[in-house]
């Protein structure tokens, strides 16, 4: 029989971080909870990113129906050319009219895009396996991703494997 003197140690800590700076709204586990990867850690306050969206998408309908209009223009003056009634240069203006119309509908786009997306870092997810342990962020604590260690929703022990180090005294 050996007696060895050691050390357990966790395979990592993981840090679950806000992507995004916001007011805690809820936190959705607790310490010593079993956690695997995809699992709910916290939720920011979603209020004004939900507001950004509503926001992206009304201008994205504006940028739509500046299209529509765009292409009526368009179609109406080339119907007036084929008729002789409006002048061949009268295309130009409308056409490059047509062509920002269009682009400002791919801007619309990107904003939206962009705006769903800081919507859905309000939410915090586990990004590995293992229990939770401290910190654990509190409700109504402000996350900053731009803060030393202000983003922190919570950290996440990966206990497998577990490491053990020890020492095995030399007898002579």
């Amino acid at each position: 029989e050996v007696d060895v003197h050691g050390q357990t140690k966790a395979k990592a800590t993981v840090t679950a971080s806000a992507e995004t700076s916001g007011t805690v709204a809820s936190v959705d586990v607790t310490k010593g909870q079993s956690v695997k990867v995809g699992d709910l850690l916290c939720t920011l306050s979603p209020e004004t990113r939900q507001a950004a969206v509503a926001q992206a998408q009304a201008a994205l309908a504006q940028a739509e129906a500046g299209v529509a209009q765009a292409q009526a223009d368009y179609d109406t003056n080339a119907q007036l050319r084929s008729k002789g009634l409006a002048t061949p240069n009268s295309e130009r203006p409308l056409s490059v009219a047509l062509v920002a119309a269009k682009a400002g509908v791919s801007a619309a786009q990107a904003g939206l895009d962009n705006a769903n997306a800081e919507l859905g870092r309000t939410k915090i997810y586990a990004k590995a396996a293992g229990v939770v342990d401290d910190p654990i962020a509190n409700v109504g604590t402000i996350l900053s991703p731009a803060l030393p260690g202000g983003a922190t929703c919570a950290t996440i022990v990966q206990m497998n494997p577990i490491i053990v180090t020890g020492s095995v005294p030399c007898f002579s």
